[in-house]
């Protein structure tokens, strides 16, 4: 979990080596207060809710704070979520 330069919180999604690229972006979600009414794609953690839906492309340097790391069981959550949101079948 992400500080970015105006002060938001993001889950950083992409794969290091992407992050890591001549491209110099990243792939995050949006991490932010509790869902007012149902949202299923809203994975609560300690850290704040990851809204799974809510995706970004935006330059690493942006990225100014590590705040946090979540745990396995949040992060398979979002990660079906991705699957169902992206993958045609």
């Amino acid at each position: 979990m992400w500080r970015l330069e105006d002060g938001s919180l993001r889950l950083v999604l992409s794969p290091a080596t992407y992050n890591a690229s001549a491209l110099n972006r990243v792939i995050t979600a949006v991490v932010g207060g509790s869902p007012v009414g149902f949202d299923p794609f809203a994975v609560t953690t300690t850290i704040g809710t990851i809204y799974a839906d809510r995706l970004a492309m935006h330059p690493r340097h942006w990225l100014v704070e590590v705040v946090g790391v979540i745990g396995d069981e949040p992060l398979a959550a979002v990660r079906a979520h991705l699957r169902f949101l992206l993958v045609e079948r």
